[in-house]
């Protein structure tokens, strides 16, 4: 795939599936249809297949739907997810975390490159993701107050790199 493609293959795809979702994801659309919906990109199993999109698979519950409820409330901005969490419910939220909560996570089987896991873990190291997500970066239940913070180990490397790149929590 040449650079410009892997470039804009993300926002397209992103793009895409937002349109799908403003069109689909209507008041009144079953938890069913709203999960089918997350699957086309997030996996139907919760597990990405997708360049730099995350898996939902095994995250923590709260930590699932604070992210839906920031991203409803436009205090997160994801414009591939804008169109379809505009429409979620509170139970929406809650039913949409405690499922994927709930599946296992998978390993992406997405080829690492070496020098970004090395240069990776020294941001992760500046930053201290450790101290929410443990030196495992496997995330935890409580942290620091907070009641959850996701695991980074299931995310495929290529959404990794996002998520390093952003602020600090605090600024998200």
């Amino acid at each position: 795939m040449s650079p410009v493609a892997k470039w804009w293959r993300p926002p397209v795809l992103g793009l895409a599936a937002a349109l799908f979702c403003a069109a689909s994801a209507s008041e009144g659309a079953s938890l069913a249809e709203r999960i089918a919906l997350c699957g086309s990109c997030h996996g139907e199993d919760g597990n990405s297949r997708m360049e730099k999109i995350p898996s939902l698979a095994g995250q923590p519950a709260f930590f699932i739907l604070d992210q839906l409820f920031l991203m409803r409330e436009g205090v997160r901005q994801v414009a591939a997810m804008s169109s379809f969490v505009k429409e979620l419910t509170d139970e929406d939220l809650d039913g949409l975390s405690k499922h994927y909560a709930a599946l296992p996570a998978k390993p992406s089987n997405e080829p690492v490159d070496a020098e970004r896991a090395r240069k990776g873990a020294e941001i992760a190291a500046q930053r201290r993701c450790a101290s929410c997500h443990l030196p495992s970066l496997a995330g935890r239940t409580r942290c620091h107050g907070w009641p959850s913070s996701g695991s980074i180990t299931w995310f495929p490397p290529s959404s990794r790199i996002g998520m390093l790149r952003a602020p600090a929590p605090t600024q998200r």
